[in-house]
């Protein structure tokens, strides 16, 4: 999952060069989506199948990383909802 992030990350970076904004969009939600649950089976836990994984990820590292700072916490579950949210007008 990390490494498709990886390359929807470049699709995305290439998206944005163009000015192709609704693709940029989608890639981007694209690589935060697939980036989150990576990191949720690396931390053996079970996702959603869904495309905001985001509270799921709070939770989980509050439990099982309880020293990574809150804020950043909020930020990854804020862009994660928002870009879910764009996804589909973006198609």
């Amino acid at each position: 999952m990390l490494r498709a992030a990886e390359e929807l990350l470049g699709e995305a970076r290439q998206a944005v060069a163009r000015l192709s904004w609704n693709l940029a969009v989608r890639r981007s939600q694209e690589v935060v989506e697939p980036t989150l649950k990576g990191l949720l089976v690396l931390l053996g836990a079970d996702y959603p199948k869904v495309h905001d994984v985001g509270e799921v990820f709070v939770r989980c590292v509050r439990e099982r990383l309880p020293d990574v700072d809150e804020r950043s916490i909020e930020d990854v579950v804020r862009v994660s909802a928002d870009l879910a949210r764009k996804r589909a007008p973006a198609f």
